[in-house]
């Protein structure tokens, strides 16, 4: 069980440790707006952890996961309007 937006890092993480296993991820079908009480602080969890998707599968911690032109474009834009609280610098 993970947060929803932190699913795929949680078995990319789960592959790479224990890759003989076949892993499921699931999380509870809330709305956005269980999630996002700080829609700043919302905002800069999500683009941390995108960035670690990349960053942790580059430093092998965890395995690739494909991460969409249009996502990285985005995370991109977000990090040059400040939104990099949670940003491995």
């Amino acid at each position: 069980m993970a947060k929803p937006y932190m699913t795929r890092r949680a078995l990319a993480t789960a592959r790479r440790q224990w890759s003989e296993v076949a892993w499921t991820v699931s999380a509870p079908e809330l709305g956005f707006d269980a999630f996002a009480r700080d829609e700043r602080q919302f905002v800069e969890l999500m683009v941390g952890d995108l960035q670690r998707m990349v960053v942790y599968a580059e430093r092998g911690f965890q395995v690739p996961m494909p991460v969409p032109a249009a996502a990285w474009a985005a995370y991109e834009e977000l990090v040059r309007l400040g939104y990099d609280r949670h940003v491995i610098k």
